[in-house]
C-alpha cells in the first residue's frame, strides 16, 4: 500500500483494529522519510535573509492527532474508540505523536520561526469532543510536541489552528505553551471576550469576516469588518487575517482587506 491520502473518499485504512500494528510500514514511512527535509535549512535561511519570518508545519494526515486518528479509523468508529477502546486510542495516538515528533524536530532544527500545529477539534457549535477527553488523550501529547520543539529551538513560536468554536480549549492551549491561535471566526467565537478572559496571550491570527462576507460582501463591508476587529480586540497581539478560506472571494474584497490593514498600520505609527 502506498502513502495514505486523507482526502480519498471512504479511505479508512485502519478500520480494522489489527491493522494498527502495521501503521509505520504501511502508512507512516513516507511521512517520516528524512529525504523530505533535504534542503529545508537552506530554504529557511533564504527566506529569513529576505527579512521574512518562516513558518513550518509537519506533514500529517489532516491534523496532527485527532483528525489523523479519525481519518484512519473513520469518524464514528474513532469517536466510539474514545469511549470504548481507550487502550487502542492510546496506541494509535502514540504512533501519530512519534511521527509528528520526528517531523517537528526536523522543521525546528531547520530554523523556522513558527511551528504550525493543527487539529479540527471543534465544529461551528462547539467542541467535537469534551475538554475532559481532550485533556485525557490529546493534551499530554501536544505538550510533548511543544516541549520537544522548544528543547531544540527555545525561541520558536507555536501556532495552533482549529476550525469551529474551540473557546473552551483556549485556556488549555495557553497553559501548554501555544503562542498563537487561529482563526477565531467571528460567527463562531467571541475573540474580544476571550481576550478579556485570557489577557495578552495568546496572539490571535484571523478574526476577520465570515465565509459569506468574504464571498458575497462588498469591499466597504470588508473594510468595516477589519475596523471592527481592531476596535473590539485591540491591535496588540492581533494578526489580522481572513477567518475563512478565500478561494472564491472576489479580488476586490481581497484588495479592500489589504488596503484596510495598511491604513490601520499607518494610523498606528
Amino acid at each position: 500500500m502506498g502513502l495514505y491520502h486523507p482526502e480519498s473518499p471512504g479511505a479508512h485504512p485502519l478500520a480494522r483494529g489489527g491493522a494498527i500494528g502495521e501503521f509505520v510500514e504501511r502508512i507512516a514511512a513516507g511521512l517520516t522519510d528524512p529525504r523530505r527535509h533535504e534542503g529545508l535549512p537552506a530554504e529557511v535561511r533564504r527566506l529569513q535573509d529576505r527579512g521574512l519570518a518562516v513558518a513550518g508545519a509537519p506533514p500529517h494526515l489532516g491534523g496532527e492527532l485527532f483528525e489523523s486518528a479519525y481519518r484512519l479509523r473513520g469518524f464514528q468508529r474513532f469517536m466510539a474508540d474514545l469511549l470504548e477502546r481507550p487502550a487502542l486510542v492510546d496506541y494509535l495516538l502514540d504512533q501519530l505523536t512519534a511521527m509528528s515528533l520526528r517531523n517537528c524536530v526536523a522543521i525546528v532544527e531547520a530554523g523556522v520561526d513558527v511551528l504550525l500545529l493543527d487539529d479540527d477539534v471543534a465544529g461551528s457549535h462547539g467542541m467535537l469532543i469534551s475538554p475532559a477527553t481532550w485533556q485525557r488523550f490529546f493534551k499530554p501529547r501536544m505538550i510533548q510536541l511543544i516541549e520537544t520543539a522548544r528543547q531544540v529551538r527555545p525561541e520558536v513560536r507555536v501556532f495552533y489552528h482549529s476550525d469551529g468554536d474551540f473557546t473552551r480549549l483556549t485556556p488549555e492551549l495557553v497553559e501548554i505553551g501555544v503562542d498563537v491561535v487561529n482563526p477565531l471566526a467571528p460567527d463562531c467565537m467571541d475573540a474580544a471576550a476571550i481576550r478579556r478572559a485570557l489577557g495578552p496571550r495568546p496572539a490571535f491570527w484571523g478574526t476577520v469576516g465570515t465565509a459569506a462576507l468574504w464571498d458575497t460582501g462588498t469591499p466597504d463591508e470588508i473594510r468595516r469588518e477589519v475596523a471592527r476587529s481592531v476596535a473590539e480586540i485591540g491591535p496588540a497581539g492581533l494578526v489580522l487575517s481572513p477567518a475563512y478560506d478565500v478561494d472564491f472571494t472576489p479580488r476586490a474584497n481581497i484588495e479592500a482587506f489589504i488596503e484596510a490593514v495598511r491604513d490601520i498600520g499607518q494610523g498606528a505609527t
